[in-house]
């Protein structure tokens, strides 16, 4: 992959981020709770598949992208352990959310959720864009 190639495709990848966290929000403004926690987790894990593609990493699961972002970002030091923990929690809840019977999402657990998000994405564009400047 070139980089210009690579450019792209990490640009691809922090918009759908972006438009990940939008929908969260327009679905938890409309009580559609379960379904924005979702749609908070793809956006982190879209801007991670963003961190991975700029350091030329990669994984095939979700569990493997979780992995080398707590290996290479989080234990290294790159990013902070609390990124890790945003990361785990909004993995465990999308994951109840969509297959735990009779799960339910309190306003405050989808507000926490994207909260969480934000933060998350938030951090990977700005070390990304740090690299940029550097």
């Amino acid at each position: 992959m070139t980089d210009a190639d690579k450019a792209t495709l990490v640009r691809h990848r922090l918009a759908q981020a972006g438009e990940a966290l939008a929908a969260s929000r327009l679905l938890a403004n409309q009580g559609m709770h379960q379904q924005a926690i979702g749609r908070a987790y793809y956006a982190v894990f879209y801007a991670v598949l963003a961190l991975l593609i700029q350091y030329g990493k990669r994984a095939s699961k979700h569990s493997g992208v979780i992995s080398v972002f707590d290996r290479d970002f989080v234990k290294s030091g790159i990013l902070p352990t609390e990124r890790s923990r945003q990361l785990h929690r909004l993995f465990d809840l999308r994951q109840r959310a969509d297959y735990q019977d009779l799960f339910v999402v309190p306003v405050e657990g989808a507000e926490s959720a994207i909260s969480m998000a934000a933060e998350l994405v938030a951090c990977i564009r700005d070390h990304l864009a740090c690299l940029d400047d550097g």
